[in-house]
């Protein structure tokens, strides 16, 4: 799949507005992170969000506060995902996801994180227990 593509699959998702009302537009860096995700898998962003299915990216003011990237075949997160700094709810269980990147303890406005069925590492798992003492509800 070409980036061009990708990027076009990708606007389609972050826009999943009706048609009535103006598409929000986020910031390239947090557009960015959700592309490396996607890339980094080869999966198509549509199958992101199904209309049958549960959202897994919501906006709120133009930025993404909520990412569910569970199930997706996922081994390695970018450093780039720490640039979603409104997140409040990041999803990555049942991936293959054995490190995670240090720029999510920079998500201040994280409240909960899923790493659930996942081979995490041991510098990882106490990573997660670090975030638990700042007050993020952490599942692994």
């Amino acid at each position: 799949m070409t980036k061009q593509t990708i990027e076009k699959k990708l606007e389609e998702l972050v826009y999943l507005y009706p048609t009535s009302q103006e598409p929000p537009k986020i910031p390239k860096s947090e557009y960015d992170a959700i592309y490396e995700l996607f890339n980094s898998v080869g999966k198509d962003p549509k199958k992101f969000y199904a209309p049958d299915n549960e959202e897994r990216i919501r906006i709120q003011d133009n930025r993404i506060i909520y990412l569910d990237a569970r199930n997706i075949e996922l081994e390695i997160i970018s450093e780039s995902i720490g640039n979603l700094k409104n997140l409040k709810l990041l999803i990555f269980g049942y991936n293959q996801i054995e490190s995670i990147p240090e720029s999510i303890g920079n998500l201040n406005n994280l409240e909960r994180v899923y790493f659930g069925d996942n081979p995490l590492n041991k510098k990882s798992i106490e990573f997660l227990k670090e975030l638990k003492e700042k007050g993020v509800n952490v599942i692994y």
